[in-house]
């Protein structure tokens, strides 16, 4: 709930979450009977989102919601609407479903790929060695005929419908249809059994998820500290409040972060998880007890409006931004490293302006890593991001191997990135390691969104 003194506030003094939570209300507020949410959950905390998940299951209403969050939209949606290749493709059940069944999709066309791959294989090996006795007094003239055949059979491997059949390669005007399934429609732009454009499943798998590859984030690797150890920062007893507050915004705070490190931060909107992470980052300092971190240490922070940043760049192209950031050598270095990120050939040279949310994201992620930290310190990484660019943001943190601290309120992603979970609440910071055995980092986090709901119920009703 918005406090008394945050009322008189203009809305761009507010944080990110409240500002969300003001363009909630305002869209609530005047009862609408179809109602269109673009990333709700950015910026929310678990609290609001429980809050939003709650009303809009109890409320009768048509809600078109774009996400990223699974968890939200398995609470809300009853239908999804994949929007790919200019084409919406329907699905009635929730996000989980959803998943499931592209999966499954796409597992039966990766066999159809080493199927046809085989095939091709052993067809390309026989007309080979047929075509080297072509002149040999050896030479069989029915498997020379079997060779020409599978020479011209090759171009039709892997054709299939949207049944997962097989075309039938008819003659025009010998179907009851008229000839409509003639091989003539086949060679165009059709949609195969994996929701793959393609005119024919390829033997290659990589042609499947062209999408998929080019999504990759590639963080660099995390050298050792100079002069050995695994402590990267430690607080020992340490408090913390902003010039002319009369109170604590944080305090009793003994925390460690290691090399291998993986801690996911969690807390209501204005508790204090960004201000912790300027503390980790060194953009703050304490204002009392002993803080220490590494003489060799180096940080990347991506913080909560990163791309807000960008706001001030927008006519400026990707691979310019980079230069301009780092005093690159030259543009072909600049391109180069802003492909491992996924900003590959013309999306590098376009204008900042004209990227994607997720495609900014990939720019603010790569200006930041490019000095090889020690330390990743993410505030709400996920915003912005689509399915796909999430989840090659979460490979890439798995394999980081230096330490990981993020204030994320999507359970994938913690889930696959973190074994700690410090709690901000009560100025006060709680630290829990999941150990795999007594506790998972699910079962801490489902612990604290019962907390929540248990809260939340007494005191709104929705």
């Amino acid at each position: 709930q918005f406090q008394e003194s945050m009322l008189e506030t203009p809305g761009n003094l507010l944080s990110g979450g409240w500002r969300m939570r003001l363009a909630l209300a305002q869209a609530l507020y005047s009862e609408p009977d179809i109602l269109l949410l673009d990333e709700p959950t950015n910026h929310l905390d678990l609290s609001a989102i429980l809050f939003l998940e709650k009303f809009l299951v109890r409320n009768n209403m048509t809600v078109v919601v774009v996400s990223h969050d699974g968890h939200f939209l398995d609470a809300v949606c009853t239908d999804m609407i994949k929007f790919e290749d200019c084409k919406l493709k329907y699905h009635v059940g929730n996000y989980s479903s959803f998943r499931e069944r592209e999966e499954q999709m796409w597992s039966r066309n990766c066999r159809k790929a080493d199927a046809v791959a085989l095939q091709e294989k052993k067809a390309k090996e026989f007309i080979a060695k047929q075509r080297s006795m072509a002149n040999s007094k050896h030479r069989d003239d029915n498997k020379q005929r079997q060779a020409a055949e599978r020479q011209k059979k090759l171009g039709r491997l892997g054709l299939f419908a949207e049944n997962g059949q097989k075309y039938k390669l008819l003659a025009e005007g010998n179907t009851k249809n008229g000839g409509s399934n003639r091989a003539g429609h086949i060679f165009g732009n059709y949609t195969n059994t994996a929701g793959f454009q393609s005119a024919f499943v390829s033997n290659e798998k990589h042609a499947f998820g062209e999408n998929r590859q080019l999504l990759n984030f590639n963080f660099p690797a995390a050298q050792p500290l100079k002069g050995g150890g695994t402590d990267m920062i430690t607080m020992d007893d340490c408090r913390f409040r902003y010039e002319g507050m009369d109170s604590w915004l944080l305090q009793d705070m003994t925390l460690n972060v290691s090399f291998g490190s993986r801690i996911a931060i969690v807390g209501k909107n204005g508790a204090g998880k960004s201000t912790l992470l300027n503390i980790l980052s060194g953009e703050l300092k304490v204002s009392g007890g002993k803080f220490r971190s590494h003489p060799t240490l180096r940080v990347a922070h991506i913080a909560q409006h990163h791309i807000e940043h960008l706001a001030s760049f927008l006519e400026l192209r990707p691979v310019d931004y980079f230069m301009q950031q780092h005093h690159a050598k030259n543009e072909y270095e600049a391109r180069q490293y802003l492909g491992q990120f996924g900003l590959v050939g013309s999306l590098a040279l376009q204008k900042i302006g004209t990227l994607s949310g997720g495609q900014k994201a990939r720019l603010a992620f790569a200006t930041v890593l490019y000095k090889e930290p020690h330390v990743l310190i993410l505030d709400e990484p996920t915003n912005h991001l689509d399915k796909d660019s999430l989840e090659s943001l979460s490979v890439a943190v798995e394999k980081f191997q230096g330490a990981v601290v993020v204030v994320s309120h999507n359970q994938d992603f913690m889930s696959r990135c973190a074994n700690e979970m410090w709690t901000v609440s009560d100025n006060r910071v709680r630290v829990q390691v999941a150990d795999g055995e007594s506790a998972t980092f699910d079962d801490l986090f489902e612990n604290y969104k019962e907390g929540l709901r248990a809260e939340l119920g007494k005191k709104v009703k929705v």
